[in-house]
């Protein structure tokens, strides 16, 4: 009976450092994983490595497709694949410098040790489709990180000598974790044309640009577009404030020449953002088959 295996997503070989190909394209690291989230057709998947070398990377882990909550140890040595939608949770902790433990807490991923699932064997036995297929969020395999289990001694050579072997050492989730992504993926990202987004000249029509592409990134558009980006609008940071003077009952922005700008119509405005986002590239055209016109 054939097994599963990583080698039928990647090549392990290919495997290079994300941050090492992040250098390459000349960008940051989280910069580099919101370009792999959003890249079209599908999105570039992303790896993390346990290297076993180092010993046993041991975590306090909830089984995540179970109907009763279970919780386990689990063993991730090897390679781990992070599903799409916990692929913006580590570009979030990346931006805001966040390593190691910090990095995965509470993270979601399928490790080398459960991507083999139960109903994958028996599946292949009764020579049927695999159930449990890498891209689907409902993978058997998924396990959610809660508590990390320390090594026996400190993982950096230079604070080794004189490490009591009694005291926790979590130093090697920080030192050693290593994140990926396919040499061939980074190819992919290095042949894709840099999109020069087109906006309008008043800086409040920008605003509404960002948060409606925010949107399509963060909830592809359904339904409910005009409420969030209004809520979105009332919750602004600080040195995007000045652009909104009211939201209720009349939305009112400040023009960039100081004067007030009321929009009347909100989702019209939505639409037609929507299709100039569509029209530069920035989202994919299938994006407004979801969509509605406004009346």
């Amino acid at each position: 009976m054939k097994n599963e295996s990583w080698e039928k997503y990647i090549n392990l070989k290919n495997l290079i450092l994300l941050f090492d190909a992040a250098e390459d394209l000349k960008i940051q690291s989280y910069e580099l994983i919101h370009k792999m989230r959003r890249n079209h057709p599908k999105p570039l998947k992303l790896w993390m490595e346990f290297p076993k070398k180092h010993g046993d990377w041991i975590a306090e882990c909830v089984l995540v497709n179970k109907a009763k909550y279970t919780q386990v140890n689990v063993c991730l040595n090897g390679i781990a694949f992070v599903p799409f939608e916990e692929m913006q949770i580590v570009e979030e902790r990346l931006k805001t410098g966040k390593s190691g433990v910090e990095l995965i807490y509470e993270l979601k991923i399928i490790p080398e040790s459960k991507q083999e699932t139960l109903l994958n064997v028996v599946s292949r036995e009764l020579d049927e489709n695999p159930p449990d297929i890498l891209e689907e969020p409902d993978h058997s395999g998924m396990i959610q990180l809660k508590k990390f289990k320390a090594f026996p001694k400190a993982s950096n050579p230079e604070i080794r000598d004189g490490f009591d072997v009694h005291s926790p050492d979590l130093s090697a989730w920080s030192e050693q974790l290593r994140l990926l992504i396919d040499r061939s993926d980074l190819e992919i990202l290095q042949k894709v044309k840099e999109i020069v987004p087109k906006r309008p000249t008043q800086e409040y029509r920008r605003l509404l640009f960002d948060l409606v592409l925010t949107d399509w990134e963060t909830n592809g558009w359904s339904y409910g577009v005009g409420g969030r980006v209004k809520e979105a609008l009332e919750y602004l940071n600080h040195d995007k404030e000045y652009l909104v003077i009211s939201v209720s009952p009349d939305l009112v922005f400040r023009k960039n020449n100081g004067e007030k700008q009321i929009l009347d119509d909100l989702y019209r405005a939505i639409h037609d953002i929507k299709k100039k986002l569509v029209k530069n590239g920035e989202v994919p055209k299938e994006a407004l088959e979801k969509t509605k016109k406004p009346n």
